[in-house]
Formats: C-alpha cells, sequence, structure tokens
C-alpha cells in the first residue's frame, strides 16, 4: 500500500513538473515595442469604429433597417 501511494504521490509531482516547465516565465517572456505600438493601434482603431457606429445610429435615430415603403 505504501509503495502504490509513493508512485502516485510521484506521477503527480512529475506532471504539475512537467506542466510547469510548459508554460512561458513571466520574467523571460518579452514583448517587442512593435508588438506593443500594433496592440495599442488595434484598440485606438476599434475604439474609433465603435464611436462611429454608436454616432451613426445616434444620428440616423436607432434604426437599423429601411423605412416601410406601405405608406407611399
Amino acid at each position: 500500500m505504501l509503495g502504490w501511494a509513493t508512485w502516485k504521490a510521484a506521477k503527480g509531482i512529475a506532471k504539475y513538473q512537467k506542466a510547469r516547465k510548459s508554460l512561458p516565465s513571466p520574467t523571460t517572456k518579452k514583448t517587442s515595442k512593435k508588438k506593443k505600438a500594433g496592440k495599442v493601434l488595434a484598440g485606438a482603431a476599434a475604439a474609433a469604429g465603435a464611436t462611429a457606429l454608436v454616432k451613426r445610429k445616434r444620428k440616423h435615430g436607432g434604426h437599423d433597417h429601411a423605412p416601410d415603403s406601405s405608406s407611399e
């Protein structure tokens, strides 16, 4: 019984250490300035696009569909 428990514990520890080694370390991971600039630019473009959509909806009264043609 003691050998079985030791084996199970050793396997669990080995799996944990293997999984831990496969993850990138936060201290060794460095993002280049170009990647950071790209992320900032993409975020700014998304914000500008969302703002434009909101303003467009307000300008048109918030309706997504064309006006009814049955009133003509």
